[in-house]
Formats: structure tokens, C-alpha cells, sequence
């Protein structure tokens, strides 16, 4: 998937957002929200794991719900200034919620082995930092195998993940 293409709706995606005629899965209809023909791929990297983006793209590529309209220079793909999930879904208060609860969750199933995870999600500043905090903090947690289960690590990040997006 190359991550300077532009995608936006096709009229079937339009349609689809308007009267929900094709009965999407509820991640396809999140994520189609999103797909408004300025964000590159890369922009929207940041509201989905890296396994989900590809996934979804080409799901909704091959049922025709978004066209490529265009490409963006690939040196400024992805501005960390620039953070268009923060701007377009979530609020400052929604974004500090969900970091507080997510070092919640990591606090309650994992309790001091987290203290690093933990502080590394609450010093987030974007929806793309706290992806990649949430990437660094699964690697962190996994990597104390012996006293943690990394079953549980990958449960409870695909969680957390999943209520991000």
C-alpha cells in the first residue's frame, strides 16, 4: 500500500455513509468516515494498526467505496503537527481520556512491569505519537516475557487498539 496516495468516497461510498445500504462491518464504516479525498494513507496510518490499514484499504478499494484522487510528495506524507484523526473525531478531553485509560487498563493486568509502557503512553501528544507510543509500549511489555504473558500483552493492546480507532 503506498502511503502518499490520496483516497477519497466514490459515490457508493457516499451512499453508504448517508443510508448505510450495503451493511458494512462498523471498522469499514469508521474508517470510510475518515476518507475524504486530502489525508494520504499515512495520515490515516495513524488511526489503525498497521495490519488493519492494509486490510481495510484494499477491502474498500475493491468494493469500489473509495477511488485514489491523488498522491501527496513523500517527505511530507505525515506532518506530526499536522494531525487530522485529533482535528476530525477526537476532542483534547477524548484524547486525554482514552491515554488515561488505557494506563488504566495496563496498570490493572500488569501493575509496576507497565510503569514504563505506561509512561511512555502518557506523554503522548497526537493521536500519532500515542499510536506509536502503543506500538513501543506492546514491544516493551512483551519483551518481560518470563513474568508476563505475551498472549495477554497482544490481547489487551488489540483492545486498547481497537477502542482508538
Amino acid at each position: 500500500m503506498q502511503k502518499h496516495f490520496i483516497y477519497a468516497k466514490s459515490a457508493k461510498g457516499n451512499d453508504n455513509v448517508a443510508t448505510h445500504p450495503h451493511r458494512l462491518a462498523a471498522r469499514y464504516r469508521r474508517f470510510l468516515a475518515l476518507v475524504d479525498g486530502k489525508r494520504s494513507v499515512a495520515e490515516l496510518d495513524t488511526v489503525a494498526r498497521p495490519q488493519e490499514i492494509i486490510e481495510t484499504l484494499s477491502y474498500l478499494i475493491a468494493h469500489g467505496f473509495i477511488e485514489k484522487v491523488g498522491e501527496r510528495g513523500l517527505p511530507g506524507a505525515l506532518d506530526p503537527q499536522e494531525d487530522p484523526f485529533l482535528a476530525a473525531s477526537m476532542t483534547a478531553d477524548m484524547f486525554e481520556e482514552f491515554k488515561r485509560r488505557a494506563v488504566v487498563q495496563l496498570d490493572e493486568k500488569f501493575g509496576a512491569l507497565a510503569r514504563a509502557a505506561s509512561e511512555r503512553i502518557s506523554h503522548a501528544g497526537t493521536p500519532a505519537d500515542l499510536r506509536a507510543a502503543l506500538r513501543e509500549s506492546e514491544r516493551m511489555m512483551s519483551a518481560q516475557q518470563p513474568k508476563v504473558d505475551p498472549t495477554a500483552v497482544r490481547e489487551i493492546f488489540l483492545r486498547i487498539g481497537r477502542n482508538f480507532v
